[in-house]
């Protein structure tokens, strides 16, 4: 066992809890459908920071946009601006002709690469 490991899960898990009440609460107010429509401002202690990037929230959260700010922890949530994705449903403020984020778009590349 590691307890920093376990530490940093914890954190990431209020973190989680805090995004999605924060999310629940746009959701009721109908200003999202769903957590791909958030853009989230995520303030937290700079030392739950340290170890994880605002993308890897995005993926782990299932939302578009995360921005990190130094603070106590709290989460403000607002609809996402760009265009969706229609593969992975997201916001991006651009896609490719398809409209597929640069994400989707090569893993599309590579899976037809794949069967030619």
């Amino acid at each position: 066992r590691s307890p920093a490991l376990e530490e940093k899960y914890e954190r990431i898990l209020k973190i989680k809890d805090e995004v999605y009440k924060a999310i629940e609460t746009k959701r009721a107010e109908k200003i999202i459908a769903s957590s791909t429509e958030a853009a989230v401002a995520l303030t937290a202690p700079d030392d739950w920071l340290r170890d994880i990037t605002a993308a890897e929230l995005e993926t782990f959260l299932i939302v578009s946009q995360v921005t990190l700010h130094s603070g106590g922890l709290q989460a403000e949530v607002s609809k996402a601006a760009g265009a969706k994705c229609v593969r992975c449903w997201r916001f991006f403020a651009s896609l490719n002709a398809d409209n597929l984020c640069p994400r989707c778009a090569q893993a599309v590349e590579q899976a037809e690469g794949r069967h030619v």
